[in-house]
């Protein structure tokens, strides 16, 4: 995209830590590459995607008919979720069922947070993460 804050991609991962796995949602713009809102818990409940939507609506408040990309999770499919965009006049688009490469801005982040920083660490609690 040519302009901030026109398209907004999201996706969730995994981050191991004393007592299992935490799990992290980020929302990147995809056009500055900055990360405008994110949560992190110890479930991959709606809630958690929901948390994240709300920061970074707080963070910059989205133009209205804004696109926001995600792969096909539950969380992102769910009636709560879908209605949440609507409520902030936000457009939903998905990757094609299968196709990891359509969500490939927000996976790529995630690599890079694995590779630099939570892959050389193990992470005692989730305050601690």
């Amino acid at each position: 995209m040519e302009k901030p804050n026109e398209v907004r991609v999201s996706d969730l991962t995994y981050i191991p830590y004393a007592n299992g796995f935490l799990y992290l949602c980020q929302i990147k713009d995809l056009c500055t590459k900055k990360v405008v809102g994110w949560s992190i818990d110890t479930h991959m409940k709606t809630e958690m995607v929901l948390t994240a939507l709300r920061n970074s609506v707080i963070r910059q408040k989205p133009k209205e008919g804004l696109i926001f990309h995600s792969d096909r999770g539950s969380q992102y499919a769910s009636i709560d979720f879908r209605e949440a965009l609507t409520f902030h006049k936000m457009n939903q688009s998905m990757s094609r069922k299968g196709n990891c490469y359509d969500n490939a801005p927000a996976e790529s982040f995630f690599s890079t947070l694995k590779r630099e920083f939570t892959n050389h660490r193990r992470f005692k609690n989730l305050d601690e993460a």
